[in-house]
């Protein structure tokens, strides 16, 4: 069942307009992003690049399938972020070779990685302490914040973890390019450069909300409609 109605408003937009083409845009940039590298990965046939462009487009269309069958919502600034940070791997990095070009690439995809999670991650913690704990809201910011701070670091070891094995699988692959380069210096700048970009998006996005306190608009409210058990409270 699909929750349409649930939500008109979303974490930086209130208008109901402005929603309705925000999600939109969302919808389009997704079919794209989506698309495009699998259409160029499709004419060089290369079996890595076609593996990480179908993976990637499962991930786009994750948020959609989790709102249609579990009444899940996915903030559309989740998805944004989420379409932007595949759109420069994908595109950019796969596709346009950016990872070869410039070098320094990859570590802005890792500090974004981070902070994309941490997006991820944070409404959904939220949204249970909020309905599980009886903490004050400013405890319960923290104790979201450390939670959400540990989740980001355990996939970011989990990801390190599949570099290691997908390079120890694929390193002889045609069209495949070593993930970790055999370096335990890149394997822990990878894990630096993510906590530099999950502290700097932990800093915003608790300035954003406290923004839209000053505006009179209680942001909190949206956190607690986007799980399941929350639409049949609200």
């Amino acid at each position: 069942m699909e929750n349409r109605g649930l939500l008109e408003e979303s974490f930086l937009v209130d208008s109901k307009t402005t929603y309705y083409y925000f999600k939109k845009l969302n919808k389009t940039l997704s079919l794209i992003v989506a698309i495009f590298p699998i259409l160029k990965g499709a004419i060089e046939f290369k079996f890595t690049s076609m593996a990480i462009y179908i993976l990637c487009a499962l991930i786009l269309y994750l948020p959609y399938w989790l709102e249609k069958k579990w009444e899940i919502i996915v903030l559309e600034e989740c998805k944004f972020v989420t379409i932007i940070h595949i759109a420069l791997h994908t595109v950019l990095g796969k596709t346009f070779h950016f990872y070869q070009t410039f070098p320094i690439f990859d570590s802005i995809l890792h500090i974004l990685g981070g902070g994309w999670l941490f997006i991820l991650i944070t409404p959904f913690v939220l949204s249970i302490e909020m309905e599980f704990t009886s903490l004050p809201q400013h405890q319960i910011n923290i104790k979201s914040s450390i939670i959400s701070f540990a989740l980001v670091n355990l996939v970011g070891v989990f990801w390190e973890i599949f570099e290691f094995v997908s390079d120890l699988i694929f390193a002889n692959t045609p069209g495949y390019y070593l993930s970790q380069e055999g370096s335990l210096f890149d394997t822990m700048t990878d894990i630096i450069e993510n906590n530099i970009g999950l502290l700097l998006y932990c800093f915003i996005f608790w300035k954003l909300i406290s923004f839209q306190d000053k505006r009179g608009r209680n942001i909190l409210n949206i956190f607690r409609k986007i799980l399941p058990y929350n639409h049949k409270l609200n």
